[in-house]
């Protein structure tokens, strides 16, 4: 590869346009393109007008030296809107993944509720908090790494309770699956009320036991991943000597790489680093962008 071409891959990876584990160099390069002009598509179609893209654009602005901060990544290419349709009533926002077209490149973009557009704290969240979480998320759009996802997210939070529990539920599905034992329950004992059954509403109690039951299993593998996740991050900042360059390493690691990492010696990771760069673009990105010593002497 050119010099010049992989400055500009450089470029993109800061911008937080980064090479997913399983995607090749060529759909990397038509995703990336692709993106830099997403958001002039996205604007035209939303028919947004002048004053709201630039009031959009300065909203994301705000976020981004906070997202640089904690993944090494600057997305301005990201639309950002206000509505409230699909989000839910504790729903500050959410990031869309999407494939506008059946031969496009994923791309992505923020959505806020409207409250936020003149708002800087409303439902509890700081529009910024909610922004930097998001744009973790699509920084990492071309991964498929559910473990730690959530974890990454919610690791900018500037409260450290949000940071523990914040990623309890790893998906969506089990944050519905929850809802769904609490709203079912809630129906089991107006019905046995509704009966007349006191007897009924007895013997049901013992169902109360079971989000208990799920919250304890929820708690008890997110303990397991934050330590992973935390050793892990150790590890590589022993490596760089740099908590930002570790931080924006461990971002661009696969849910297997920060296991993997969380218990081999500084040694071991290092080795499995030189092995990886000489064929992975984005360990190459990795190498050159954070651990130049190894870069070097793979002769990028």
């Amino acid at each position: 590869m050119k010099t010049t071409d992989f400055d500009q891959i450089l470029k993109w990876n800061s911008e937080g346009i980064i090479p997913g584990p399983k995607e090749s160099e060529e759909s990397f390069v038509k995703r990336a393109l692709y993106l830099e002009s997403f958001k002039e598509k996205v604007n035209e179609e939303l028919q947004l007008t002048g004053e709201q893209e630039q009031i959009s654009a300065s909203i994301l602005g705000e976020a981004l030296p906070e997202a640089r901060r904690h993944y090494g990544i600057e997305p301005s290419f990201t639309p950002l809107f206000f509505s409230n349709e699909k989000l839910a009533p504790w729903h500050g926002g959410t990031s869309w993944i999407v494939q506008l077209e059946k031969d496009s490149p994923t791309a992505a973009f923020i959505q806020l509720k409207k409250c936020f557009f003149q708002k800087q704290k409303a439902l509890l969240y700081d529009r910024t908090e909610i922004i930097v979480h998001e744009l973790s998320h699509i920084g990492r759009m071309a991964f498929e790494c559910p473990a730690y996802e959530e974890i990454i997210a919610w690791s900018s939070s500037p409260k450290r309770f949000r940071r523990l529990i914040g990623p309890l539920f790893s998906s969506i599905t089990e944050t519905s699956i929850f809802v769904f034992i609490l709203l079912t329950l809630f129906m089991i004992d107006i019905m046995a009320l509704f009966l007349g059954s006191p007897a009924l509403f007895e013997e049901l109690q013992l169902l109360k036991l079971l989000p208990l039951l799920y919250l304890v299993y929820a708690g008890a593998r997110l303990l397991k991943k934050q330590r992973s996740f935390a050793k892990c991050r150790q590890n590589m900042q022993g490596i760089t000597r740099s908590e930002e360059k570790a931080r924006a390493i461990v971002y661009r690691l696969t849910d297997e790489e920060i296991s993997l990492f969380s218990k081999e010696k500084p040694s071991v990771i290092a080795r499995y680093i030189q092995e990886s760069a000489r064929h992975s673009l984005r360990w190459k990105i990795i190498s050159q962008a954070y651990i130049p010593k190894v870069s070097q002497n793979l002769g990028f």
